[in-house]
């Protein structure tokens, strides 16, 4: 008995979806072990290069990488009307987050510093209170400031024993703001133009930038070790031009809250990286203040995604 075309495009419907999930799914895994390799990498490459020079030659070398890709494409140039919010995006992604990065992790470790930055979500809900006029519960202002306490412990751990505050703790924080609202900045694009389109765009935005730390970057690189060099080579490569290309693809095929609830396994993959591969071992504060601020900040997620639920359904 032949098959009806109805149940016939619908298995090809469920099939299709099926692949696509797989992609998603494959795509976030990348960005997440890339993204976590990152932060000891930056940590080996300070040791030659600013943060800024850094960044430049990061996203200069990721922006030529997707050039090969894009241009035989034949992709046109975006709608005038969108052009600021995707310079906007950029500055944001691609300016603002990695040169905040590369000065905080001068005096944080990688482990912490991963934790810093994806406490980003603390300050997306309070953004909402503050500017949306959105009410947060009792149990999301206790998630807001136990995350805040354990930011608190790992600025304290990671200040060399003195019981000051690393003088990163704060610039990893901005980082954490910067990227958050990079994600949020680029999402009305990615239906538009297409992940690669996106991503392209938004790091030539963010590229031209950078290029104020251009002077003495020749200079640098004549002087940097060669595993200094080959430390920026893979931030170009692996964590910008791939991983920027793979987390725009997910974002497209996942719900924002879903694929950002993925991002809290980059700060234990990257204590593990940076452990394994390069001999850091953060302070036992630190690690603690690490699981302080996770757990805080997986409150205010979760709580967060049910006051929406509850929103569509009330």
């Amino acid at each position: 008995m032949e098959p009806k075309e109805s149940e016939t495009k619908h298995g090809e419907r469920r099939r299709f979806s099926g692949s696509t999930g797989l992609l998603a799914a494959l795509a976030l895994g990348t960005t997440l072990l890339f993204w976590a390799s990152s932060f000891p990498l930056i940590r080996v490459a300070l040791d030659a290069y600013s943060p800024g020079q850094i960044a430049l030659m990061r996203f200069a070398i990721a922006s030529i990488l997707l050039a090969v890709f894009v241009l035989p494409r034949r992709m046109g140039l975006p709608k005038r009307a969108d052009l600021p919010g995707l310079l906007v995006a950029g500055l944001l992604g691609i300016f603002a987050y990695p040169v905040a990065l590369g000065y905080g992790q001068q005096s944080v470790c990688s482990g912490p510093a991963a934790v810093l930055v994806e406490s980003a979500p603390i300050f997306t809900a309070l953004f909402a209170a503050l500017f949306l006029r959105k009410r947060l519960r009792l149990r999301e202002w206790v998630g807001i400031l136990v995350a805040f306490f354990g930011v608190a412990v790992i600025a304290v751990g990671e200040s060399d024993g003195d019981f000051g505050i690393a003088p990163g703790a704060p610039l990893l924080l901005v980082a954490a703001v910067t990227t958050s609202a990079y994600f949020v900045a680029q999402k009305p694009y990615l239906a538009r133009y297409g992940a690669l389109a996106v991503a392209f765009y938004t790091l030539l935005a963010g590229t031209a930038g950078l290029l104020v730390f251009a002077p003495g970057v020749l200079e640098t690189v004549r002087q940097a070790s060669l595993e200094e060099t080959l430390s920026v080579l893979y931030l170009g490569v692996f964590p910008s031009a791939v991983a920027y290309t793979t987390w725009a693809y997910a974002l497209s095929k996942l719900s924002a809250s879903k694929a950002a609830s993925y991002l809290y396994l980059i700060p234990p993959l990257t204590f593990v990286i940076a452990w394994a591969f390069f001999g850091e071992t953060p302070t036992a504060l630190s690690v603690a203040g690490a699981a302080v601020t996770l757990a805080g900040v997986a409150a205010v997620q979760t709580f967060s995604r049910s006051n929406r639920r509850e929103l569509k359904t009330g």
